[in-house]
């Protein structure tokens, strides 16, 4: 019975396992990598396939009860996620049916619940928060970019896939989830429990700047994104736009076709981005000219920082390389790799890096990150403020009562009247913040409050009095202009 099982178990897994890996094994025999490692032969991927359907047959002969179905498919996918996590590549990784499902949520409908915030991976294995979305749960329990989650729930999150870190940060809306932060020159972590609410909200906002400079941000690429941004450049073509200014701080990626798309929009000819794998299949080369929709001699300028990470670069990329508008910020993140879904039949499925994509000019972004034409650094506004007063302050809710209830009074008024008054008024809110012993400058005070009224008119925050970057990038624009 025993050596019967065994040889079920062995035969299963080989049948799974062989034929997709020796059509790929049989052209890499006696290859060597850079490092002078060897790759692997046909039968070291027989003795693993061996030693896995062992130790597999152990647990179902040996194990001191019986496995339910429930645990069987469990055991599997821990396999697969081991397997993918071994790699030592963050983005491969093994996704269950209900990740797949929320993968949907996010990229085709823009629509889930959870939280309002971007994260990408820090090089200690924890993720970093790019940025709270305005108007969300992340936003009002006072998160900021930069932040590092290095808890969720109590639990670390230290190597974790980038997929798990989601998983567990999302859930249903109205229920509790708790991180723990480590801020910079804070020197203890704190805990944040936040409420999880639906996230709901456009990949491309616009605005009309000074001297009919158009002024257009993308959070993130998704299936509408390429629909939305042809619609805010009709919308800023309506009203005189002569330069365009496009924000791409901050945008973690998303699809790689709505990245194409958007930088179409902007390039005549030539490549946008080539990718370039183990696999010929997985080569590909995606040209431009299908559909520009701003004039090629209009003035254009990108604001990149060092979280525009993977599609942003696909875009800053070709801007760059073709010469079509200058790149104003920081160095990118440096992710410039490419993944496929390959769908499992318990309907999850794994992802694999299976490409790594280059620049125009040939240029290899992965783990280097694009240099922008313009280099300046965005100063920390909350640098010198002390965190306990911040955490009362968050705690408080000060700036949502502030903002809220007087945009509830006064529904008609002009939104540059709106906030015209609530700044006219900040002298009461900071009188009421000494009262409670509350002790930060007008400046912060301010920046909160610009920031809030912007998320509620779900309108891009133009602050040029903290934002050099922005400020930098109008400049660079001017001289184009004259």
């Amino acid at each position: 019975m025993i050596r019967k099982l065994f040889t079920l178990v062995s035969v299963f897994i080989l049948i799974l396992f062989s034929f997709p890996i020796l059509a790929e094994v049989a052209e890499e025999v006696d290859v060597e990598q850079g490092d002078g490692a060897k790759i692997h032969e046909t039968d070291d991927v027989y003795r693993q396939l061996e030693l896995f359907s062992t130790a597999l047959s152990y647990v179902l002969i040996n194990y001191h009860e019986d496995l339910t179905k429930d645990q069987l498919d469990e055991a599997t996918s821990g396999a697969i996620r081991g397997l993918l996590q071994s790699l030592g590549d963050r983005y491969s990784f093994y996704q269950p049916g209900e990740h797949r499902k929320r993968e949907q949520e996010n990229l085709f409908y823009a629509k889930f619940g959870g939280l309002g915030i971007r994260i990408l991976p820090s090089p200690d294995g924890f993720v970093n928060i790019v940025q709270p979305m305005p108007g969300t749960p992340a936003m009002k329990a006072g998160l900021h970019s930069g932040d590092k989650i290095i808890k969720v729930n109590d639990e670390s999150i230290q190597n974790k896939a980038m997929s798990d870190v989601v998983d567990t940060l999302r859930g249903e809306v109205g229920t509790d989830v708790t991180i723990t932060i480590l801020r910079s020159g804070r020197d203890m972590p704190f805990d944040v429990t936040i409420t999880r609410g639906i996230i709901n909200f456009p990949s491309v906002n616009s605005t009309m700047l000074e001297n009919g400079i158009g002024y257009v941000s993308i959070s993130s690429f998704t299936a509408e994104t390429a629909k939305e941004l042809a619609k805010k450049l009709a919308e800023l073509r309506e009203q005189n736009m002569r330069a365009l200014i496009m924000d791409l701080r901050n945008n973690t990626g998303g699809m790689m076709s709505s990245a194409v798309a958007v930088s179409d929009a902007f390039l005549s000819e030539g490549n946008i981005v080539s990718t370039d794998g183990k696999l010929d299949q997985f080569d590909s080369r995606y040209d431009a000219g299908k559909n520009v929709l701003c004039p090629m001699d209009m003035p254009l300028a990108l604001l990149v920082n060092k979280n525009s990470a993977s599609g942003s670069e696909i875009v800053a990329g070709a801007i760059k390389d073709h010469k079509r508008g200058v790149l104003v910020g920081q160095k990118t993140f440096g992710k410039g790799v490419v993944q496929q879904r390959f769908p499992l039949e318990d309907h999850g499925a794994i992802s694999i890096t299976v490409s790594i994509y280059k620049t125009p000019n040939g240029n290899w972004i992965h783990g280097k990150g694009i240099e922008p034409d313009v280099e300046i650094e965005q100063p920390n506004i909350l640098e010198d403020a002390d965190d306990e007063m911040l955490k009362k302050f968050y705690k408080g809710e000060y700036i949502d009562k502030f903002v809220y209830d007087y945009l509830d009074k006064h529904q008609d008024q002009d939104p540059k009247e709106q906030f015209q008054a609530l700044i006219d008024m900040l002298p009461e809110l900071m009188k009421t913040l000494e009262e409670d012993e509350i002790e930060l400058s007008d400046k912060i005070v301010r920046w909160y409050v610009r920031r809030t009224f912007a998320s509620t008119k779900y309108k891009p925050n133009i602050d040029l009095e903290n934002d050099l970057q922005l400020a930098t990038a109008i400049q660079e624009i001017e001289k184009m202009m004259n």
